[in-house]
């Protein structure tokens, strides 16, 4: 028998016994492996709705409180504000809150109003008469009895599950003692749960648990319950409580089992490149491996490295071939794109402030550092305007906070139309602006001062308002001559800003 013959013969059966051992460790290990990574895959997805819906549970308590802890609400139940339906209780309050129901208790728990409200057409729908029924079981939660704390859960009504929360009626101070309780409501309803899938990109249902066998799985850890439905599916459930603390609510998940497919494709991968692999037996495989591989491989690998340790995410590999190694590459590049980009996206929202869309403390000090060191060397002047919003907070207390962020916004828009685009406008503060021009030629501190008080007087005069929006500003001078930093030309517009103040 040749030399060849008995290589072939060798290599077979080391073959056999190596792929044989090669497939049942696939089952045995990375199989289970990639089970446990699948179970794990769902449960995480499954907290992921569990945390979404307790977002929307908190929202609606943070609602609430800004609400029941207002002074217009405190006098409307005690009766000495007529026109708080009108001014307050209209379509577009259920709308903005995304609001079911609206129900104000005195502290004796009688109904003082009450109005329900179709989210989906837009109209006042019948009130859920079962609500009414859990009044007294609500009443036993003690929530008038706390002068700042509420409490909020989701409920079982004829009309099906709603998330609710309540909170005593108290003054904006909260000092004063509860005068009755505030209820929001907002259904489970098929169209809140879209939104929850749409959300969180699952597959999600929410509803009343009926009988605890419908939730039978493989894994029961902490409530969370896992079935495999067949090859492409699995599920994931959990049962939570409800606000009396009842095991009655199912959440449910229903996933691809991506994992799952995938894991027998690297099984079957493992195996056939093993095949592959235990093949190439002569000098010219391995060569050739080296060299059509290894090599580019290598190449990748160096290229990945480089990228790394210069941390610069604009860098690209070198992609050449159209095979898995320059697809992998080519992979590799657009994971690097995506990064920047979002790297970009993420420093953009570092440096602007979500509410006025102009710069905030960080992206001002950012620019106005830069602009510094361009005055030092350039041997230019600039004005530093301090500008404070007066009253915002009369205006959120009387008008409510939604009116507070709208005169932050026009401010913002009046510091835009005033200030040319070269100069640098943020928002460092509550309530508080700043400017920084970049040329000074022909400008003088009043000059920018009466301008811009001008523009806000113009403002007021086109606007119909129950308030005036007005500003103490304070301007200070940089000067290569007398070099600071952003931070100390900030107190001493501020300081001057505060003389004016005072001076009013």
């Amino acid at each position: 028998m040749s030399i060849y013959k008995k290589t072939l013969i060798v290599i077979s059966i080391t073959m056999v016994v190596f792929l044989t051992g090669i497939y049942f460790f696939s089952h045995l290990i990375i199989f289970k492996s990639f089970k446990d990574l699948e179970y794990q895959y769902v449960r995480t997805n499954l907290e992921r709705v569990i945390a979404s819906i307790d977002d929307e549970l908190f929202n609606l308590y943070r609602s609430i409180h800004d609400w029941a802890a207002w002074d217009d609400s405190y006098e409307f139940i005690k009766g000495r504000y007529n026109k708080y339906i009108d001014v307050n209780l209209t379509d577009s309050t259920f709308i903005n809150l995304n609001l079911n129901v609206i129900l104000f208790l005195d502290k004796n728990w009688h109904v003082r109003y009450a109005r329900a409200f179709d989210l989906i057409n837009k109209r006042t729908a019948p009130f859920p008469e079962s609500l009414y029924r859990y009044l007294k079981t609500l009443r036993k939660l003690n929530i008038k009895d706390s002068v700042r704390k509420g409490t909020y859960g989701i409920i079982n009504l004829d009309e099906g599950l709603a998330m609710i929360a309540l909170h005593p009626i108290i003054d904006s101070k909260e000092t004063r003692p509860s005068e009755g309780v505030l209820v929001f409501c907002r259904f489970l309803n098929n169209e809140w749960i879209r939104y929850i899938s749409k959300k969180t990109f699952l597959d999600v249902s929410v509803r009343v648990l009926e009988v605890n066998k419908e939730v039978f799985g493989v894994m029961k850890t902490s409530n969370f319950y896992i079935r495999t439905i067949d090859e492409n599916y699995i599920e994931g459930s959990k049962i939570i409580n409800d606000i009396y603390g009842d095991n009655i609510v199912l959440i449910k998940v229903l996933l691809d089992r991506e994992i799952y497919k995938h894991s027998k494709a690297v099984i079957r991968y493992v195996i056939i490149t093993f095949l592959v692999l235990g093949s190439a037996s002569t000098v010219i495989v391995l060569v050739l491996l080296k060299k059509i591989v290894l090599k580019r491989l290598k190449k990748i690998t160096d290229g990945i490295i480089d990228i790394r340790k210069s941390g610069n995410t604009s860098l690209r590999l070198e992609v050449d071939g159209e095979d898995e190694i320059s697809l992998l590459s080519g992979e590799i590049n657009r994971m690097l794109q995506s990064q920047e980009e979002a790297e970009k996206v993420l420093h953009a929202y570092s440096l602007t402030d979500d509410l006025t869309g102009i710069y905030n403390r960080r992206g001002f000090t950012t620019l106005a550092s830069q602009q510094i060191k361009i005055a030092d060397r350039s041997r230019k002047e600039m004005f530093l305007i301090f500008a404070d919003v007066d009253n915002l907070k009369e205006i959120n207390d009387r008008f409510g906070h939604l009116e507070g962020d709208r005169a932050l916004i026009d401010v913002a828009k009046i510091m835009k139309e005033t200030f040319r685009e070269s100069d640098i406008i943020a928002r460092i503060g509550g309530d508080e602006f700043v400017a920084l021009t970049t040329e000074t030629d022909g400008m003088d501190a009043e000059g920018i001062v009466s301008r811009l008080l001008e523009n806000i007087k113009r403002f007021n005069d086109t606007q119909q308002r129950n308030y005036v929006l007005s500003m103490s500003v304070g301007v200070a001078k940089y000067s290569p001559d007398e070099p600071c930093t952003i931070d100390e030309l900030i107190s001493k517009a501020d300081r001057m800003m505060y003389e004016r103040k005072k001076g009013k």
